[in-house]
């Protein structure tokens, strides 16, 4: 049997057999090895996947907006045009930040919050609005939103509320 270390390290191409006199090849596997448990695969998916940030807002140019401005940033952004279409996506966990219009057609951001939360989804909220009022604006800050912005807002308001997300 062999144990292949393909996929965890992208110049290590080493493939290791369990007994074996070769002894620069068991050297190369015991070299490489040492260094795995500094790097397990889970925790490399896992940085992989906290890069996306999934943006849900009923406005297609709103959305392509904050798609080309967190791709320039380094984020990856999955785009959803309502709260149902973010509920029938699969993994929820795929994301370390969602940015939330509060104004969507058919159920609003902040029911949707409170839908994730009762689904036990722990993933920071950026709530933004074009309809600023009193009401939605306690409602996003009670349901535990990390940032609260107004359309149109500045692309480093929004930038740095994805930061702030991304160091929690």
């Amino acid at each position: 049997m062999e144990i292949s270390l393909r996929g965890v390290f992208q110049q290590a191409d080493v493939l290791a057999p369990r007994e074996t006199k070769n002894r620069e090849a068991l050297d190369a596997f015991t070299q490489v090895h040492r260094v795995l448990p500094s790097f397990p695969c889970m925790e490399l998916s896992h940085l992989q996947r906290r890069k996306s940030i999934f943006v849900v807002d009923d406005d297609p140019s709103m959305r392509r907006s904050m798609k080309r401005l967190l791709q320039e940033h380094g984020f990856e952004a999955k785009l959803f045009e309502s709260a149902e279409a973010l509920v029938n996506h699969d993994n929820f966990q795929q994301a370390f930040c969602i940015i939330l219009d509060i104004n969507l057609d058919g159920e609003s951001g902040i029911d949707l919050r409170r839908w994730l939360a009762e689904q036990q989804v722990q993933v920071p909220i950026v709530f933004v609005t074009g309809n600023d009022t009193h009401e939605s604006r306690a409602a996003a800050i009670a349901s535990g939103c990390i940032a609260y912005l107004t359309k149109p807002f500045a692309a480093a308001s929004l930038i740095e509320s994805v930061e702030r997300a991304w160091g929690s």
